[in-house]
């Protein structure tokens, strides 16, 4: 199948598509293509051993939950909902683009 994608939404699959002009064309080779997988129960600002979770203060950890959130995009996640952790200084970073990494989404309470 042939899948269109404009403004980073799926908007058309079809057995064949004409490519718009200026469109990028991928040739997946009978790949298969996901979506992005979304992990609803995370803890990407708790990626520390106890120990040295212990002997941390918050800017490490915030740190630490850079590279993870990197870790999640780069494995198909597009989309993060951390259940515990305060992660919205993570949200507020990956979605002015300081930091690479999935959608956000704060815990529900």
């Amino acid at each position: 199948m042939s899948v269109l994608v404009q403004d980073n939404k799926i908007t058309k699959i079809a057995k064949s598509i004409d490519a718009p002009p200026g469109a990028r064309v991928i040739d997946a080779a009978g790949r298969t293509m996901t979506p992005g997988f979304i992990d609803m129960h995370s803890h990407i600002m708790f990626q520390l051993s106890v120990g040295e979770g212990m002997t941390s203060d918050d800017r490490y950890f915030a740190y630490v939950a850079t590279q993870t959130a990197h870790t999640y995009l780069m494995h198909g996640f597009t989309a993060v909902r951390d259940a515990a952790g305060n992660c919205f200084s993570l949200k507020k970073a990956i979605d002015r683009g300081i930091v690479v990494g999935p959608e956000s989404t704060p815990p529900v309470r």
